[in-house]
């Protein structure tokens, strides 16, 4: 805002001024504030996620919990600083953390998974990830396809039994695999 009125006006808001306006908007968004958090709460799907940055030296926490109508940011300086009376589906990335939410289903959200499988890709060169991830892209593409309808029950068991015959090929690639190295000692020590 002091950049705003300099631009247009040329003049710096006094100090006082700057926080009466901070006052103002805060006291009237507080109620929009509520209906969206409210609105984020009883949702049938929400989606969560969280992102640290730094602030004055120190790691705060963006909580994010949105809709597909609504968005909520909630900071914290801590990461496990979650929102609570929540209901419906959360969907995540899989920290641990969201699983300690109480009421709700659980669900993983994709873009993850795609990143995940990238990694796997490029950096482990694991044949399968490819094949998954290529899988996820026409499963997405088949739900917005038929966004009015229901996906077709034959297209269903098409697409299961790709999904089922890459978990069988990932998990004949890593049985082929040496064990990893243990870290730390083994057993006990006299």
């Amino acid at each position: 805002m002091q950049q705003l009125f300099y631009d247009l006006y040329g003049i710096q808001l006094a100090t006082a001024t700057r926080t009466g306006y901070n006052r103002i908007a805060f006291d009237t968004l507080a109620s929009f504030e509520e209906s969206v958090l409210s609105a984020v709460k009883t949702a049938a799907v929400k989606n969560l996620d969280e992102t640290g940055f730094r602030v004055a030296g120190k790691t705060q926490w963006l909580h994010v919990a949105s809709t597909k109508t609504a968005t909520y940011y909630h900071i914290s300086p801590k990461r496990k600083s979650l929102l609570d009376g929540l209901s419906g589906t959360v969907i995540h990335d899989h920290w641990k953390s969201y699983y300690n939410l109480g009421g709700v289903e659980h669900a993983l959200c994709n873009q993850h998974h795609l990143r995940e499988l990238k990694a796997i890709t490029e950096h482990d060169k694991e044949p399968w990830a490819q094949a998954m991830t290529r899988l996820l892209r026409v499963a997405l593409r088949c739900r917005h396809f038929n966004a009015h309808h229901a996906i077709p029950v034959a297209r269903i068991k098409r697409l299961t039994n790709i999904y089922k015959k890459i978990i069988r090929d990932g998990l004949a690639y890593h049985e082929t695999l040496p064990p990893l190295p243990c870290k730390g000692k083994q057993g006990r020590q006299p």
